[in-house]
């Protein structure tokens, strides 16, 4: 793995983080050990199916990325919150709060930027006005 600090701006903990071997008794007890966990932590889920055929605890580990967070499950992320985009509107402070409205669209615009279908600002408050649907009483 990199260093994201670059080889200039490397302390001692970070050289051993990066450089250390992938290969040893140490190493492969350790694996083996973390693989165990990961085996038993997801007995009984999808992603049984994604670890089998692995016995390595690293290997295991992204492979369990990718079954949660690969290419996948990004665009399930990115088509369930477009629905929820497409459902989102605003009618009274009493059923649904302004906030909650407002952190609603945050939420969803964010998974949609982390998944690469990034809107503009301008796209995003048009949306929240467009779905702002509140009675306006004229009071005479």
């Amino acid at each position: 793995m990199p260093n994201p600090k670059g080889k200039n701006n490397i302390d001692r903990d970070d050289f051993i983080i990066y450089n250390t071997q992938l290969t040893d008794t140490i190493f492969n007890r350790d694996s083996k050990h973390v693989y165990q966990i990961l085996k038993e932590l997801i007995s009984g889920t999808q992603a049984e199916d994604w670890m089998k055929g692995k016995s390595c605890g690293r290997i295991a580990i992204i492979a369990l990325q990718n079954c949660y967070d690969g290419t996948a499950e990004g665009e399930r992320r990115m088509a369930v919150a477009k629905a929820d985009l497409t459902k989102l509107f605003y009618r009274n402070e009493s059923t649904f709060s302004f906030e909650k409205y407002v952190t609603t669209h945050i939420t969803i615009f964010n998974i949609l930027g982390k998944y690469k279908f990034p809107i503009y600002e301008k796209d995003k408050v048009d949306h929240l006005l467009k779905r702002f649907n509140v009675p306006i009483k004229i009071y005479k």
